[in-house]
């Protein structure tokens, strides 16, 4: 059971961005979105909202359609300014540098409901950090498109005292040799492999004068933008709001229906009920969350099968194992194999 529907989105401009990517290539994109059961008419106009889930596999699926494992982040790091929409605007009429990352967060709910962009003060600098849960599956792809296009924001804004600022990945590193990374005018540092994803930009760069700043401009899309925000639904289904607790429970070891219910306010009973009502069980949804989430870490980290069991909550290795052969066909092994194998022969 897909667990974003109409609930967890993102807005379809990303998708007409690697549309476009994939048609320079000379990809069948058509026959991507039909596979993924995506009309081609939803992508007509930026602002409409296309499934999360969906959004991430397609990425996937356009990624392995190339041989070039930098294809998604290269891409999306070298796109013309504008084409990202708002995303754009917000950054690059900004004041600074800083206050870009700042718009980032403020207008990220227009953009997705399930990722999400925020922003904190540390004591060097300014953090953001763009999340998007496990529970969705493989995201390396997604990552790699959102956080390659704020790189490259930053090295317009910034210029070369972009080479202050640091750029870090959850998932590895798609380059090599003869795919070397291309990230634009972004000069920064860019680390793989990293426990979040983040840009760091230090106090010292973050109030530079953007030389393309146009605070009139500025104004009429903040003002635009704050009414949107006003209207945005934040309503959640009841699988998506369940299926959000339990990837929480499993980094906190707290799996439990009773667990799950109580961090709802809810009775074992009212939450069951609500279940019977979506035609599900809390079951099903634990063992979909369990398998998006084995897929991410599997496909997009390196991390050892028995740190990914403990992650997910499994006994022991052999269970997760078991799971995983049920999940997918095939061993978590194999599986990492079966994934290589696909994208060389592609």
């Amino acid at each position: 059971m897909p667990l974003d529907g109409k609930t967890d989105w993102v807005v379809s401009s990303l998708l007409i961005n690697a549309g476009a990517l994939a048609r320079e290539k000379g990809i069948n994109w058509g026959h991507i979105l039909e596979k993924h059961n995506v009309a081609a008419s939803l992508l007509l106009s930026p602002d409409k909202h296309v499934g999360l889930r969906q959004t991430l596999e397609i990425l996937n699926t356009l990624s392995h359609s190339v041989s070039d494992p930098t294809f998604i982040l290269n891409g999306f790091a070298n796109l013309p300014i504008g084409v990202a929409d708002l995303l754009d605007y917000v950054a690059v009429f900004a004041p600074d540098a800083g206050t870009a990352l700042q718009n980032w967060a403020r207008y990220a709910p227009l953009c997705s409901k399930g990722m999400t962009v925020s922003v904190e003060q540390s004591a060097s600098g300014l953090e953001l950090e763009l999340s998007i849960p496990v529970r969705f599956g493989s995201n390396a792809q997604a990552s790699y498109a959102l956080m390659g296009l704020m790189a490259n924001r930053l090295g317009y804004i910034l210029g070369p005292e972009s080479k202050h600022t640091q750029v870090q990945f959850t998932s590895v590193n798609p380059g090599n040799a003869a795919f070397p990374l291309r990230l634009g005018g972004f000069s920064g540092q860019v680390q793989f492999e990293t426990c979040r994803n983040r840009i760091l930009l230090p106090d010292r760069v973050a109030n530079i004068p953007n030389p393309h700043a146009d605070k009139n401009l500025l104004r009429l899309i903040h003002t635009a933008a704050t009414r949107l925000l006003a209207d945005v639904q934040e309503d959640e289904s009841t699988i998506s709001m369940i299926s959000a607790k339990i990837s929480e429970g499993l980094r906190e070891g707290r799996l439990s229906m009773e667990a799950v219910s109580s961090s709802l306010g809810l009775s074992q009973r009212s939450l069951q009920r609500l279940l019977e009502q979506e035609g599900t069980s809390y079951r099903e949804i634990l063992d979909d969350v369990r398998k998006s989430s084995a897929e991410r870490y599997l496909l997009d980290t390196r991390l050892a099968a028995k740190e990914i069991a403990y992650l997910l909550g499994f006994s022991n290795i052999s269970a997760f194992s078991r799971a995983v052969k049920n999940w997918f066909g095939m061993a978590p092994r194999d599986l990492r194999k079966h994934a290589l194998e696909d994208m060389e022969a592609e």
